[in-house]
């Protein structure tokens, strides 16, 4: 109101300055005197023509606006927000989500398919360290505790920095903050059972947040193929040269994903064990220095595989309402040079998980998948 106060005031302004300015130019007595009467017929065709002008502009504004609307509407879904702001991202981490279309090679997993989950909880564990994130881990807490109790039974926080005081968390008896002794990548994997009542667990990373429709259908599609993961992020193992590769585009072969980044990890309870036996070459492969250093997740999805002897399950992250929103991620690991690529960390990785598992089992632990390639939750 106060901003069209302010326009319209401009505007009576603009009018007398012009008034003034046409006054001077025209009705000046200098070298003789123009008649009054035509003066101010001139004036007045003057401010006429200027509001006429003002009047177009405004109905041009509003066509633009309207056809502008109308494309949004029809193109984008959902507009969701970090809600953190800085210099490197002073909107606060907006993303726009635009409608897709059918997906004719996808499940469509519908609300009726979810009826006989809606019962179903799941454990969230997130593990955390840097106190650059301190805001993410509010707006975890946050979102989460809202699905309590109807999707989600606890919220696990492993704090691996002991250096520092665990952050700011809800003051609720399902909120459990366990600080670490050290500062290990498979603190979040070997936790004890006890703190664990339901059969699902999700671990997730603490620059990601999902809805509680994606975890509901995360859920549905894991009793389904209870023997694997079910993840958001697919990519494409080739064990033998070695190499690690990310999905490019639905026409190359990594649509035929070998396994889910652990970002997103949802898994049956009776795979921690396999976690806790792994011995500890296996899991100290993680540490710094070594051949899996920050690849907790390989290690974890190799674990997994050689047991189940199945390949995963990938599910559409981005079909609003139905999504993952991106937090801040300083310190990231993943966004430091040498970390892909045929010589990255990620693929030498690759190449030692191959090595033990063949020689200590004989089996191969990156398949293909012979599941869904990708499923969808319709948004209702």
């Amino acid at each position: 109101m106060f901003s069209e106060l302010m326009w319209s005031r401009g505007v009576v302004e603009g009018e007398r300055e012009w008034r003034r300015s046409a006054s001077s130019l025209f009705c000046s007595s200098s070298g003789g005197i123009e008649p009054k009467a035509a003066c101010g017929v001139l004036i007045l065709g003057g401010v006429k023509n200027l509001r006429w002008a003002m009047r177009q502009r405004l109905l041009c504004c509003a066509v633009v606006l309207t056809f502008a609307s109308a494309w949004a509407y029809t193109v984008i879904a959902g507009i969701t927000s970090a809600g953190v702001f800085s210099i490197k991202d002073p909107l606060g981490g907006i993303k726009i989500y635009l409608k897709k279309p059918k997906c004719l090679k996808c499940r469509t997993i519908t609300e009726e398919d979810m009826l006989e989950t809606k019962r179903e909880k799941a454990t969230i564990i997130v593990q955390g360290y840097s106190p650059f994130r301190i805001q993410n881990y509010k707006r975890i807490f946050q979102e989460y505790s809202k699905m309590m109790p109807e999707v989600v039974d606890r919220i696990i926080f492993v704090w691996n920095n002991v250096n520092v005081e665990p952050p700011a968390h809800p003051k609720n008896d399902n909120v459990i903050i366990i600080q670490a002794d050290s500062n290990h990548m498979m603190n979040r994997f070997i936790l004890g059972n006890e703190y664990i009542r339901t059969d699902n667990i999700l671990t997730i990373d603490d620059d990601v947040v999902i809805t509680k429709g994606l975890l509901r259908c995360m859920i549905y599609m894991l009793n389904e193929f209870p023997n694997t993961i079910v993840g958001l992020d697919p990519r494409r193992i080739e064990p033998e040269i070695p190499s690690y590769k990310f999905r490019q585009s639905k026409f190359d072969h990594l649509m035929y994903p070998s396994l889910v980044v652990g970002k997103t990890f949802l898994m049956k309870k009776k795979y921690r064990k396999e976690f806790r036996d792994a011995g500890e070459q296996l899991l100290d492969s993680v540490l710094k220095n070594k051949p899996c250093e920050h690849c907790d997740d390989l290690v974890a999805h190799a674990l997994v595989t050689n047991r189940s002897g199945s390949g995963v399950v990938w599910l559409e992250k981005n079909l609003w309402p139905n999504v993952r929103i991106s937090l801040p991620a300083p310190e990231g690991v993943s966004n430091k040079k040498g970390w892909y690529g045929q010589t990255g960390k990620r693929s030498e990785c690759v190449g030692y998980l191959r090595d033990i598992f063949q020689e200590n089992f004989g089996t191969k632990v990156f398949l293909k998948t012979p599941l869904e390639q990708e499923a969808r939750c319709l948004a209702v």
